[in-house]
């Protein structure tokens, strides 16, 4: 699927739905016990309009400890969400076909 495609169709199924305005991007892989701490400050800072983007890798268990940190805070908070990428999708790369990027 194209990128313009993929764009125009991810614009779709958001439009009408708050798009923070700040989107912070963690990558889970190799974050370790560090990881609930980096999200909990992002989410502690005064500016509220944001959300936090958890990338999960595609090599990673299911059972991860930084997925399972990241799903728990999700729960929590709607401003966290979590996101598994497929083999060869780097996280910058991600980010720009889904539009957080422009072109």
């Amino acid at each position: 699927m194209g990128g313009r495609r993929l764009r125009r169709l991810i614009g779709a199924a958001v439009r009408g739905v708050h798009r923070p305005r700040l989107s912070v991007i963690v990558r889970a892989a190799g974050a370790g016990p560090h990881l609930e701490g980096a999200i909990r400050s992002v989410l502690n800072q005064t500016f509220r309009d944001l959300e936090v983007l958890v990338v999960v890798g595609p090599g990673a268990d299911a059972l991860s400890s930084g997925e399972q940190v990241a799903t728990g805070l999700s729960a929590r908070d709607r401003r966290v969400r979590v996101v598994s990428l497929r083999p060869g999708r780097s996280p910058g790369r991600w980010a720009r076909m889904a539009g957080w990027i422009p072109p």
